[in-house]
C-alpha cells in the first residue's frame, strides 16, 4: 500500500511538472516566435521647444525594461509623436557616454530622466546648433526613419541620442522598447520536448501506482494451504519365477557279463 503511495505522488509531481514545462513553452512560442518579442510602452519624452536633440542615459533607464541587457536582445524604437508631422524623420543613435557629450556641447538639448513611469525632462541651454548626425563616425549603432529602431549595444556606459537629422527641434517623442530571444525556437522546442518526457513518465509511474497486485503465493504470510493428495504410485515389482524341476529318468546301462547257464 505504501509503495503505491509513494509511486502515486511521483506520478502527480510528474505530470504538474510537464504541465508548468509546457506551458512555458507555449507562452515562450505566443511571445517571442509567434510574437516577435515581448513589447515595452516606454511613454512619450516631451522636450524643450527650442531643444536639438535628445539625451537619454540608458543606465537610467534600462532599470524600467524588463530583461534588458539579458539573454536576448533589447530592440529600442522612437517615433514623433505627431504623426501628421512631415518632417517626423527622426536619427536615433546609441554611443558611448564621453562621446556624446563632445557631440551635444555647446548645443541645446534636453535630458531624459526616467522617473516612475513617466519622463522628466531637464533642459541644457545652448547656442550652437548640433554637427549632422549622420556624419559622425563614433556611433555604435544608429537608424534613421520615421521609426528608427536600434539594438541596444552592451557597451557601457552608453547614452541615446534622439534628434531630427537636419538639427531642427523634433518635438515629444514616443519611446518603446522590444525584447526578443534569437534562439528563441530552440529553447521552445527543448521544453516542449521536456514536458512530453515528464509527461510520460507520469503516466508510466501513475499505472504502476493503479495496477493491482499479484494473487498472494503459497507461502505468503496469512495464506491458507490446501494440499491437494498426492497420487499414490504403485511400483509393481516382478514376481519370482518358480522353476519346477522335473525328474530325470534314470538310465540304466547293463555292463556286459556273462550269460546266463541255461
Amino acid at each position: 500500500m505504501v509503495k503505491r503511495i509513494v509511486l502515486g505522488a511521483i506520478a502527480v509531481l510528474l505530470i504538474l511538472a510537464a504541465g508548468t514545462v509546457g506551458t512555458a513553452a507555449a507562452w515562450g512560442y505566443a511571445t517571442f516566435v509567434a510574437a516577435d518579442g515581448l513589447r515595452f510602452d516606454a511613454g512619450t519624452i516631451t522636450p524643450g521647444a527650442t531643444d536639438a536633440l535628445t539625451v537619454v542615459d540608458v543606465d537610467r533607464f534600462s532599470a524600467t525594461i524588463p530583461y534588458l541587457d539579458s539573454l536576448g536582445q533589447t530592440r529600442l524604437i522612437v517615433a514623433s509623436a505627431d504623426r501628421g508631422d512631415p518632417s517626423g524623420t527622426l536619427f536615433l543613435g546609441a554611443a558611448a557616454t564621453a562621446d556624446v557629450d563632445a557631440f551635444v556641447k555647446g548645443a541645446g538639448y534636453a535630458v531624459a530622466l526616467r522617473e516612475g513611469s513617466g519622463w522628466v525632462v531637464r533642459e541644457v541651454p545652448g547656442s550652437q546648433p548640433p554637427p549632422p548626425p549622420v556624419e559622425q563616425t563614433f556611433w555604435i549603432t544608429d537608424d534613421v526613419g520615421r521609426s528608427p529602431q536600434i539594438i541596444v549595444p552592451q557597451t557601457r556606459p552608453l547614452t541615446l541620442v534622439v534628434m531630427h537629422p537636419a538639427g531642427v527641434p523634433s518635438g515629444p517623442l514616443v519611446l518603446g522598447a522590444q525584447f526578443t530571444i534569437p534562439a528563441a525556437r530552440t529553447w521552445v522546442l527543448w521544453l516542449g520536448i521536456s514536458a512530453a518526457v515528464l509527461l510520460l513518465l507520469g503516466i508510466a509511474f501513475l499505472i504502476l501506482a493503479l495496477r493491482r497486485p499479484r494473487g498472494a503465493g503459497r507461502h505468503s504470510a496469512g495464506a491458507v494451504v490446501v494440499e491437494e493428495p498426492v497420487a499414490e504410485v504403485v511400483v509393481e515389482e516382478p514376481v519370482a519365477e518358480v522353476v519346477v524341476e522335473e525328474p530325470v529318468a534314470e538310465v540304466v546301462v547293463e555292463e556286459p557279463g556273462d550269460e546266463p547257464t541255461p
